[in-house]
């Protein structure tokens, strides 16, 4: 039963491109709150509260400072902006974006900690925090030219 959440996240993500049109923005804000919601859950689960609150406070709260920072300025990302098909924003970023930074901050980081660990009884911080942020970085070169044709 503990796999229900995963295994449904996993069947919203293979309905993405058989849907069109509204439907598609409607599963796409659904499976980013699923994520979300899998991922703090799992955080919670396995390391407690105080790491679920860190987890949200830097990847939710981290996230959506440097989105608007980026929106309003240019940088770090180049000028860009959101259109409305996302939902309701902040600060000129749609709710969803910072949700999505966790949701796929947390694997990055689980991922990151077996890599860095290998073949060591502890996992190399410095080693760890690079591995995470590569594979955060490789998700979003995956995901901008897909949201850029999606407008």
């Amino acid at each position: 039963m503990r796999w229900l959440p995963l295994a449904t996240l996993v069947l919203a993500q293979i309905g993405y491109p058989l849907a069109s049109g509204d439907a598609r923005t409607v599963l796409t804000i659904l499976t980013v709150g699923l994520g979300y919601g899998v991922s703090v859950a799992h955080a919670f689960a396995t390391k407690g509260l105080r790491a679920t609150a860190v987890l949200i406070a830097v990847t939710t709260g981290g996230g959506l400072a440097v989105e608007a920072v980026g929106v309003a300025t240019g940088f770090p990302f180049g000028a860009y902006s959101y259109g409305a098909l996302l939902g309701p924003k902040v600060l000129g970023v749609p709710l969803v974006i910072p949700l999505a930074w966790t949701w796929m901050a947390w694997p990055a980081w689980l991922a990151a900690g077996q890599l860095a660990s290998r073949g060591e009884r502890t996992s190399n911080v410095p080693r760890r925090v690079a591995l995470a942020g590569l594979g955060l970085a490789a998700w979003d070169l995956f995901l901008d030219p897909q949201m850029v044709t999606e407008g």
